[in-house]
C-alpha cells in the first residue's frame, strides 16, 4: 500500500520483493471463512483520516495525479532526486510548524471509514502513534509506528488474535 513517500512504486518492484501491491486507499482484508464484520479488518495508510491537514491533502492529490506522476518520472534520475529532497525539507519545515492534533486522524474521518466498509477493525499508520484504540462502540483501531533503522512497530495476527508488535 503506497505512503507518503513510496507513491511511485509499481508493480515492477512489487513483483522483486514478492509483494502484493494495492493501489486503493483502503482496502478490506477477510481473516475469516464467512466475511462477518468481526473476521474483515480495513487497511489503510491512514493519511486520507487526517483530513485537518488541509495543506497535506492537497500535496497527496498532487503527486497522486498521473500526470503529475508521469511528468516526475519523464526527469533524469539526478533532477528527480533534487525534487525529492526538496519536497521532503519542505515537508519537515511544514510539519514543524504546525499543531500535532491537526496532523492526526480525524475522529469523523475514522467513524465514516468503519460506516463505509462495515468492519470493525482498522489497521493504519501515517500518524506515527502507535496504540490499539478500542471503542466502547466495539471497534478497534490499530495504528502501527514507522519504520526506524534499529526497531518497526507493525500489526501481527496469530490465530484469531490481532496485536501490535515490536521488531528489533
Amino acid at each position: 500500500m503506497h505512503g507518503n513517500r513510496d507513491f511511485l512504486l509499481g508493480e515492477a518492484f512489487a513483483e522483486r520483493v514478492g509483494a502484493t501491491l494495492h493501489r486503493k486507499d483502503e482496502v478490506v482484508v477477510n481473516f475469516g471463512a464467512d466475511g462477518a464484520p468481526d473476521d474483515c479488518c480495513l487497511l489503510l495508510h491512514g493519511d486520507t483520516l487526517c483530513t485537518g491537514d488541509v495543506e497535506y491533502q492537497r500535496l497527496r492529490e498532487t503527486v497522486r495525479d498521473p500526470a503529475w506522476q508521469r511528468d516526475f518520472l519523464a526527469r533524469s534520475p539526478r533532477e528527480r532526486v533534487e525534487a525529492a529532497t526538496a519536497l521532503r525539507q519542505r515537508s519537515q519545515a511544514a510539519v514543524a510548524g504546525k499543531r500535532g492534533g491537526i496532523m492526526d486522524v480525524a475522529p469523523e474521518a475514522v467513524g465514516d471509514a468503519f460506516a463505509r466498509h462495515d468492519v470493525r477493525t482498522m489497521i493504519h499508520g501515517h500518524t506515527h502513534r502507535p496504540h490499539d484504540h478500542r471503542a466502547a462502540s466495539g471497534v478497534r483501531r490499530l495504528v502501527v509506528g514507522d519504520w526506524h533503522a534499529d526497531h518497526a512497530r507493525y500489526a501481527r495476527r496469530d490465530g484469531g488474535r490481532l496485536t501490535l508488535q515490536t521488531w528489533r
